[in-house]
């Protein structure tokens, strides 16, 4: 158990690193360095620096799903849900470098390509079940091929993060996903649906 705790220490020191600097500036001898351990300790844990970088984007995609199998087994209509995970996504966006994703799609094909596709598999499913429950609740509309809403909007999601030349523009990663949470609100919501949306989302402009 020690000895998990101590890997889950490391790899959130090393994602927070990631962050930072992104991954290809950062050598073995600089990560054990930053962390302040030998780098005799840290190749205990990992085999070499792909294996390192694949076990923070693992860590990173158990993080997220930890918070939001959270969220979806909370109380609350759909559109509850999806604004709590709207919420904890945007905040999750304060710390997105475009320069680690940039290593990642360059340097670590095989990682982000094998993490996006798995992403895209647990996202969907939990989209289907929201838009499964919106539409009993009378919040989304009846008529939604529900498959491929979910299937189109997970596309989009993962595009998010090939948005260099918007980001270069001042248009921040956090702008796009809001811009295209509400439009998919409002494209897949019945009109009470929309007027709560709408209520719930004033609630939270006036909060902040």
């Amino acid at each position: 158990m020690e000895t998990e705790e101590k890997l889950k220490n490391i790899l959130e020191r090393c994602l927070e690193l990631f962050y930072q600097y992104g991954i290809r500036s950062l050598s073995m001898d600089d990560i054990a360095q930053r962390l302040g351990i030998s780098k005799k300790t840290l190749y205990q844990y990992f085999s070499n620096k792909e294996d390192l970088v694949k076990q923070v984007v693992d860590h990173l995609s158990a993080r997220h799903r930890e918070k939001y199998d959270a969220i979806g087994a909370e109380p609350g209509n759909a559109i509850d849900k999806l604004l709590k995970a709207s919420v904890m996504a945007c905040d999750e966006m304060r710390y997105y470098n475009p320069v680690m994703t940039f290593d990642l799609h360059k340097y670590h094909a095989d990682v982000i390509e094998g993490h996006i596709r798995r992403e895209k598999e647990y996202f969907r499913e939990k989209i289907l079940e929201n838009l499964t429950q919106g539409i009993q609740e009378g919040l989304f509309r009846p008529n939604l091929n529900a498959e491929l809403v979910a299937t189109l909007y997970v596309s989009n999601l993962a595009e998010l993060h090939r948005l260099d030349e918007v980001l270069a523009q001042k248009i921040t990663f956090r702008d796009v996903f809001q811009v295209m949470f509400d439009n998919y609100i409002r494209g897949i919501g019945t009109p009470e649906g929309i007027a709560y949306y709408e209520n719930e989302m004033n609630k939270i402009m006036n909060k902040s």
